[in-house]
Formats: C-alpha cells, structure tokens, sequence
C-alpha cells in the first residue's frame, strides 16, 4: 500500500512515496512490509548506477541530523550501539540511559508543522495597522528577549522568532518555591503567511522592543503599486 505526492521546487519536480512499515512480528507489519520491501527493492531496480552505501551509517547519521529538528536533547556526541549488536537485536539504538525529550509538534491554521523547543510558548496576534506595516505582538512577560528573521519557503513567508524565556533570580534556593507552574525556557517560534496577501519587505528599525510583557515586531510591506511596478519588470 503506498501514495505518491508531487512537490514542485521552481521547475523542478520531485516524486515522493509514502509507504508503511510495521513491526515485523505484528499483524501490521506481515500484512505490509512484504509490499514495501517489494516495492523499494523495484525503484531501485530503476536506478542505471546505483552506488553501495553503508545502511546502518546512513540512518545513524540522518537521525542525528534530523534530532536537531525533533528532540530537545543534544545527542552530537552520543554513540550509538555497535553494528554486531544492531544486527542481534534488530535495532539501532543511542547509547544513552535517560529518555529523550521530544519537541512538541504541532500545525497551525496554514498546515505548517511547527515544533516547539522548550516548554515556554508566546502567545501572538498580527495585524495591519495601516496598509505598508505589518505588526506582531509576543506575550513575553518578564524575564524574556528574542530575535526575529524571515525568509520566503514556496508559497509562504516564514517569520521566525527565537528567543529564551529566562528564570527570575529569586528565590535563590529551589526549597523556597512553595509552588510554581510558570514556564521558562528557550523557545522557538515561527509563524507562517501567505506570500500573495503579505509581502513582507523588512523589519522596521528599534524592532522587536518590549512594553508591559509585549514584544512588538513591526514589518514594512511593500505597497501594490511596488508589487505592479516589479511585476511589469519582470514581463521585459
């Protein structure tokens, strides 16, 4: 069982299959691995020069890649266990006692997937003050600071916020917290727009600055008449 999506990077196409694969002592996997197998061993038999590879490497050296992305934990330096006992026990496995904290993932109104590093997360609205700004406000009560860049991915302007939500110096000993359930952490904040109804511009100078425990962003948006001008550019 498989599906296929088509994703378009200028005119360049890629072709990417989905496929499932189960545990192979369970009912899922005996019902779909042997299709997968069979299926990836075919789109291989496609390839006109394939090129050997070490599979246990490969993955070790993509999930450390892809921690970055999905856990809060720092595994860099943390081995993995070797490749006699990945082929025993079936399994490629971190050297490592403690649990892994994962991100939490979430997708917001746009469909874009956003993982959150710590447990802190500003809260934010954005809205048009007037039609050339754009402005971003951030509950970052107290102790807190942050940095924002954007870029432009597909049909979306990405705005990224990181920042650190920091503790407060009092109390000094953790046995005088009679009870706390605030939130500090570093965090990581991105907040997707459409490009064709917010053409982001550039940060304004002085931005972000604090008041009360708002952090305030404000964009310039370039104007239509900009945008018509640049679109009759181009058309040369």
């Amino acid at each position: 069982m498989h599906f296929n999506e088509i994703l378009k990077y200028g005119d360049k196409k890629l072709e990417i299959y989905h496929l499932i694969i189960a545990n192979e002592d369970s009912d899922a996997g005996k019902f779909y691995n042997p299709y997968a197998y069979n299926f990836i061993e075919n789109i291989y038999n496609l390839v006109s020069e394939p090129k050997k590879f070490d599979i246990f490497e490969e993955v070790k050296t993509n999930f450390k890649i892809l921690s970055d992305t999905i856990l809060n934990d720092n595994i860099e330096d943390v081995p993995f266990t070797d490749n006699d006992k990945i082929i025993k026990d079936k399994i490629i496995k971190l050297n490592l006692e403690k649990e892994l904290n994962l991100k939490k993932c979430y997708i917001d109104e746009l469909g874009f997937s956003l993982f959150k590093t710590g447990n802190f997360e500003p809260k934010y609205n954005y809205f048009k003050p007037d039609e050339n700004t754009l402005e971003i406000r951030l509950e970052i009560p107290g102790n807190g600071k942050c940095d924002v860049n954007h870029k432009v991915m597909g049909d979306k302007t990405v705005i990224k916020v990181k920042g650190i939500k920091n503790k407060d110096k009092d109390p000094k000993e953790p046995n005088y917290n009679l009870f706390n359930i605030r939130e500090f952490s570093e965090f990581e904040l991105n907040i997707a727009l459409k490009t064709e109804d917010l053409q982001i511009s550039k940060i304004k100078e002085q931005y972000p600055k604090f008041k009360n425990g708002i952090c305030f962003i404000q964009y310039e948006l370039f104007t239509k008449a900009e945008n018509q001008s640049a679109a009759v550019e181009d058309e040369v």
